[in-house]
């Protein structure tokens, strides 16, 4: 892409971010017991350790502020900067985390420009991030809007005809899940119901997950980055973003996961990985872990409350890997209202929402890398949060795959529509050839010379 286009398209994500200054506005007590609570207590203790004379090292080998067993320097040393900065006054605390926030759709927009070397796609990706971080969804009422146009395109289905009807069918279920998918529903309000956009910019300890995903995104971005031009000085700043995600949040632990199911993706284009790379990466994690369950504590307080039952946990991943299991799951839970059931319209939206999901799988294999890719890494990054009673910025990493997903499902219903209007000419899905072999050339003292 060129220059321009980034500038463009960087302030074209900097106006969709400015939405997300709204959360300024509101007054931030600093006191105890609100919901800033832990923002109030970490600037008592950085005061603590300026008091006693200690160096910002204490928090490169030891518990954070908090010290509910946590390691987590680089939020730490974001909160010393805010405290030297504004003191008291956490709203202005807020714009370390707009910032970040703005970052982080910046860099995705790189990773998957990387990947798939698609640019209106990889725009729409970090816009579509962006939306979400500053709560748009929150604003619009986008799955109902999907579910209309689905119906419009269902009505164009019954009006084609014997034997037409089928492909506008398949574009109006496909279209009604990627709307789903644009909802954010997946990200729905945390347990103590605050959204994703308030976890990830109004409120300052959110800042953990999102410097997280800051480096994990830099990090994988650089790494294929490296893999698409093999210079050296994109491995380095891949390994610094590596170093800097395991100096900030635990969800670390699902980078190396993540970097290999960027390389698989290479590796399905042609590119042939450094896989050393990776059981470096891998290697590096391993270490990471055991140095955190050997140094902090294991048993504290806030990890007894925070920890969940694995049904719990399940059931979430299952939803994350199909969110239709949310509607089979409602409708279960009401059998017992006996065929009186089919008086309301829950089993009717569970149907249809059922048939979306099922349909847009069934037809993926048109774009089966990127949606796979979005599906399965968004679920995996959020895979060791799930068994946490959750707060919404969990989701920050992962939902910057699910955009990946949201993206090319509007892609494949766009792609389907073409297919159903003109059938002749819509492409049709050819298996990978080999490319020829070139034959050599004839020498001057060959026959036929």
């Amino acid at each position: 892409m060129s220059k321009r286009a980034w500038l463009a398209g960087v302030l074209f994500l900097a106006a969709i971010h400015a939405v997300g200054l709204r959360h300024f506005s509101r007054p931030i007590p600093f006191m105890e017991g609100t919901e800033h609570h832990d923002a109030y207590i970490m600037v008592i203790r950085i005061e603590e350790r300026i008091e006693q004379g200690a160096s910002l090292f204490k928090w490169f080998v030891g518990d954070w502020p908090l010290y509910n067993g946590f390691y987590r320097p680089l939020p730490t040393l974001a909160f010393e900067l805010d405290r030297a900065l504004f003191g008291h006054n956490l709203v202005p605390y807020l714009i370390i985390n707009q910032l970040v926030a703005f970052l982080c759709s910046v860099l995705l927009v790189w990773l998957v420009w990387e990947l798939f070397r698609k640019p209106l796609h990889a725009w729409a990706c970090g816009a579509l991030y962006a939306f979400w971080q500053v709560g748009g969804p929150e604003y619009l009422p986008i799955e109902t809007i999907g579910w209309w146009v689905a119906a419009v395109l269902v009505f164009r289905a019954l009006i084609e005809g014997q034997g037409k009807w089928r492909p506008w069918l398949l574009v109006a279920l496909v279209t009604a899940y990627a709307f789903r998918e644009l909802s954010a529903e997946i990200a729905t309000a945390d347990t103590t119901g605050m959204t994703f956009s308030y976890r990830v910019i109004g409120w300052s300890p959110g800042r953990t997950a999102t410097i997280f995903s800051l480096f994990g995104l830099l990090c994988a971005a650089s790494y294929v980055r490296f893999e698409r031009v093999k210079h050296w000085s994109w491995m380095a700043l891949a390994i610094l973003g590596l170093l800097g995600a395991f100096l900030s949040y635990e969800q670390c632990v699902v980078l190396a996961p993540t970097l290999l199911a960027c390389a698989l993706v290479l590796r399905f284009q042609g590119e042939r990985p450094a896989w050393w790379f990776h059981a470096m990466a891998w290697g590096a994690t391993l270490l990471y872990v055991g140095m955190h369950e050997h140094f902090l504590p294991r048993e504290t307080r806030y990890r007894e409350q925070a920890a969940r039952g694995v049904s719990g946990g399940v059931r979430d991943l299952i939803r994350w890997l199909f969110p239709a299991s949310t509607d089979i799951r409602r409708l279960l839970a009401n059998v017992s209202l006996g065929a009186s059931l089919f008086l309301i319209p829950l089993p009717y939206i569970a149907l249809a929402r059922v048939s979306a999901n099922l349909s847009a799988w069934a037809a993926a294999r048109r774009h089966w890398l990127p949606l796979a890719f979005g599906l399965l890494v968004s679920t995996g990054t959020y895979g060791p949060l799930a068994f946490q009673h959750f707060l919404a910025h969990y989701y920050h990493f992962s939902m910057a795959f699910r955009a990946i997903l949201a993206v090319w499902l509007f892609q494949l219903a766009y792609d389907l529509s073409l297919s159903a209007a003109s059938p002749q000419a819509a492409p049709t899905e050819q298996p990978h050839a080999p490319e020829p072999r070139s034959l050599p050339r004839p020498s001057a003292s060959s026959p036929g010379a």
